[in-house]
Parts: structure tokens; sequence; C-alpha cells
């Protein structure tokens, strides 16, 4: 009962997250078409992105593993991926955006299990599960210092003067 009520809360807060994002993506969908492809291809075009979508690719794909091993049904993983382009699309301003559109085709392709892209996708998992531990970086200093307990007390809640 206390995870429920710790995951409703997240949810909750992730919701309002959510809402500021598409409203977010409504304001930028208002520019011209030349000034939001100009943006994307200026912000996007990068080595780093490269190797972001190279890490990222089989982090999706395995992650989605995960949560169907511990027993979510991937049909909810494919609705939320689903809600995120209704979402989008209820605005024609944020549905014009060039990143939005390439996520929902990312999106679509994930949900495909039939796509082409799962074959990239799964090798890649394959394939990073087989580097050798020692080629991997060590945990941070800082890893081990993690702890439910809390550490400070905040002003949360309170007027300070």
């Amino acid at each position: 009962p206390v995870c429920h009520l710790v995951f409703e809360n997240i949810n909750k807060d992730e919701s309002r997250h959510i809402a500021v994002d598409f409203s977010v993506l409504d304001e930028l969908g208002h520019a011209k078409l030349r000034k939001l492809f100009i943006d994307l291809v200026g912000r996007n075009a990068s080595p780093g992105l490269i190797l972001g979508a190279v890490m990222y690719i089989p982090l999706l794909n395995r992650m989605r593993n995960n949560i169907v091993e511990m027993g979510l049904d991937p049909a909810r993983f494919y609705s939320a991926l689903n809600r995120f382009t209704k979402l989008g699309e209820r605005s024609e301003a944020a549905a014009r955006v060039p990143l939005y559109k390439v996520v929902k085709w990312h999106a679509g392709m994930v949900i495909n299990q039939k796509h082409p892209y799962h074959l990239l996708a799964n090798s890649m998992v394959w394939a990073s599960e087989r580097v050798p531990a020692r080629m991997l970086p060590g945990l941070p200093t800082w890893f081990r210092e993690i702890t439910y307990e809390p550490v400070s007390v905040g002003t949360a809640g309170r007027n300070v003067a």
C-alpha cells in the first residue's frame, strides 16, 4: 500500500511535468517551420546526439525487457507511448515541432514489434550485454552514499524570513 501511494504521488507530479512539456511544445510550434527546422538541426546535429542515440536505443529496449520481466504488460508501456502521440496531436502547433515528429516516429517503431528497428535495437542489447565488466567504468564514489534516510532538514513548507 505504501508503494502504491508513493507511485500515485510520483505519477501526479510527472503528469504536471508532462502538461508543462506539451505547453512548451505548443508554444514552440507557433514558430515558422523554417525556424523550427534550423533549431532542430542546429541543436541536434552533433556527435553527442549520435553517441546518445547509440546508447539510448539499447537502453530503451533493455528497459522494456526489464519491466516486462517484472510483470508489466508490454501493452501498458506501448499505451504510454501512444498517449505521447495523442497528446502532441491535440495541438496543431505542437504537432509541427520537428523534434516531436522524430520522437513520435521513434515511438511508432518501438511499439511495432515487427519493425526492423527491433533487429538493430535487440542486437545492440545483445552486444552490450557481452561487454566485459573490466572495460566498464566503476561506480562513482558518491554512489555508496545514497540512502533512503534524510541527510538534511530542508525548509519546505515553512516561511523563512
